[in-house]
Formats: structure tokens, C-alpha cells, sequence
């Protein structure tokens, strides 16, 4: 099946937002806002939108999981690697503690909770555990209850209530139940079609979120739910419109290629900041000057990891 070019350059919008994200040098409001309003809901929606129903849950569930866990023990043993290789260096054993306990429970953040905020963070392949969550849930849902996507709304708020004010679980699993609106909008785009007043609100809302509000979907934090909810679909809905746009130019095939690698630039980009490349490399502490190295560092290895079939097969880019 031929792929859709406009939604692997939006993944590759999202990816390249991610990363500039985490550039720690950039302006922290509203620059950052603007990254964080989207980018990882951007991800569960277009997730959402190829979701394809299928009865056989076991059968999804060993997909999932060799599809997305997989990779995030790979990534996650090069941590470890390089903490084992610290703590020998530093006669420090605190670097390989704290490393085993981060991939172990695979929190994405500190949180905001009562019990157990300040777990020792992963970084950002808490994505794949929290999306791992997001399919397995939801398709079991949807194969055993007709009312599913009602109930995905509730389990999505209460996820995010027990996530910040109650305790931060373990494998990202709050992220991802709370994830779980914006999985099931993508369903229902793929079904039905927008309207424009109703895009029109959403990036609306979109702005107003980027000015007074913020996400931070590792966290479950919500600055406010309604409107940053909304306004998450409305930035996700004005990549789409750029993206149509910039399937005509030049940066169409580079911006693509990003989206169809996305994965495994995400899991790349976790060890670039787990082992703060930037910093070792003497990069100038200019906001625009680490995103370049993060961006091409993430390019470039993704290009050599590429070459090994295993990883191919892992992340599936045999196509």
C-alpha cells in the first residue's frame, strides 16, 4: 500500500518539534509552548487515525509489543551500557542505580503527584511505553464494549486527575490511558469529516493555550484540560495544512523521510540527550546552534543505524 506522503511530513514536523523541544537553550515561554502544544498529541492522533480494528487482542498485543517495547528495551540497554561504563569511570555506583531504576519504571518526567514525583526520569521514549498502553487499551475496549469511545473520555480524565494529583505508576501507564483522547479523535477524524468552524475553534484554542496555557503529556499536566485539548487538535490540524503545502516543495522528500523514520530518530534523540552530546561536544549554549547538532546528530545516526537489519526489521522500515 502506497504510504501518505502529507502525514509522514507532518510525523516529520512533530519529530523535528520534539527535538526542538528539548533544547534546553530555547526560550522557555511562549517558544517552548509552541512545541509542547502539539507535538506529542500529534503523535496519538495520527496513531489513532490508522488504527484498524482487530478482534484478535492477544494478536495486537504481541504486535505492540515487539513493534514499540521492543525498541524501548534496546534504547533503554544503551543506557545502561553507558551508565555501567560512569560508574565504573567515576567510582560512582549512584549513576548505574539511578539508570536501572529510570528504565525500570520508564517515567517520562518528574511529576506532580503525591507518591512517587520524583522516580528517576527515562527521558523521551516514555512515548513508546505510553503508546504501547494507548493500543492495548483502547483495542480492548472497543473489541468488548459498544460504548467504548465514551468511556475512553473518562478513563483519558481520570488518568490525567490520578497522574497529577495522586501517584506517577509505573511503564508510563497514566500517560498513556490519559493519551487515550487524542488516540480516539484520531479514530474519529479518519471516520467522519471536520468541519471548518469546528477546525477554526480548535486552532483558536490552539493559540490561546500557546499564550496562557501548557501541555506536558509526560506528566499528565493540563494547564487547562478543555482548551489545551482542543487547541492540541488545532496545531495538529495547521501541520496538516502546512504539510499539504509543503508536499509541493522541496523539503517535501527530507521532512518525509524524517516522518517515516520517526521511531527511531525518537529513540536516537534519547540517547543524545542521556549522554548530552551537546554539552560534550562544546556546542555554543545558543538555542539555535543545539538544535542544529541535535537535528543533524539525529539525522545522521539514524541514516548508520538504518544500515543494520535487525534495527530495519525492529522498527520496521523494511518498505
Amino acid at each position: 500500500m502506497q504510504r501518505n506522503v502529507t502525514l509522514d511530513i507532518m510525523k516529520g514536523i512533530g519529530m523535528v518539534a520534539v527535538i526542538l523541544g528539548h533544547t534546553y537553550t530555547i526560550p522557555t515561554h511562549p517558544y517552548r509552548n509552541i512545541f509542547f502544544s502539539f507535538h506529542m498529541p500529534l503523535f496519538f492522533i495520527l496513531a489513532g487515525y490508522f488504527y484498524k480494528y482487530d478482534r484478535d487482542v492477544k494478536g495486537e498485543l504481541k504486535k505492540d509489543f515487539k513493534r514499540l517495547v521492543v525498541p524501548y528495551i534496546l534504547t533503554a540497554s544503551l543506557f545502561l551500557v553507558y551508565d555501567f561504563i560512569k560508574a565504573c569511570y567515576y567510582h560512582d555506583a549512584n549513576c548505574l542505580v539511578f539508570g536501572i531504576i529510570s528504565v525500570l519504571y520508564g517515567s517520562g518526567s518528574l511529576h506532580s503527584s503525591i507518591y512517587l514525583s520524583d522516580v528517576p526520569i527515562v527521558g523521551p521514549i516514555w512515548f513508546l511505553l505510553a503508546l504501547f498502553w494507548c493500543k492495548v487499551v483502547y483495542n480492548y475496549l472497543i473489541v468488548n464494549n459498544h460504548y467504548a469511545n465514551y468511556l475512553v473520555l473518562g478513563i483519558a480524565i481520570a488518568a490525567t486527575l490520578l497522574d497529577r494529583y495522586v501517584i506517577n505508576l509505573p511503564f508510563s501507564l497514566l500517560p498513556g490511558l490519559s493519551a487515550m483522547v487524542f488516540y480516539v479523535i484520531g479514530v474519529i477524524v479518519k471516520k467522519y469529516s471536520v468541519s471548518w468552524p469546528l477546525i477554526t475553534l480548535c486552532i483558536f484554542c490552539w493559540i490561546v493555550s500557546i499564550m496562557y496555557s501548557h501541555i506536558w503529556m509526560a506528566q499528565c499536566h493540563y494547564g487547562f484540560y478543555p482548551i489545551d485539548v482542543l487547541g492540541a487538535c488545532g496545531g495538529t490540524a495547521f501541520v496538516y495544512w502546512i504539510s499539504t503545502i509543503i508536499r509541493k516543495t522541496c523539503f517535501s522528500h527530507p521532512l518525509s523521510w524524517v516522518g517515516f523514520h520517526s521511531l527511531l530518530i525518537l529513540c536516537i534523540h534519547s540517547l543524545d540527550m542521556n549522554f548530552n552530546f551537546c554539552s560534550k561536544c562544546n556546542i555554543p549554549e545558543i538555542w539555535y546552534c543545539q538544535a542544529l547538532f541535535k537535528v543533524s546528530f539525529c539525522v545522521i545516526f539514524t541514516i548508520i543505524a538504518t544500515r543494520l537489519a535487525f534495527v530495519r526489521r525492529m522498527f520496521g522500515l523494511s518498505c
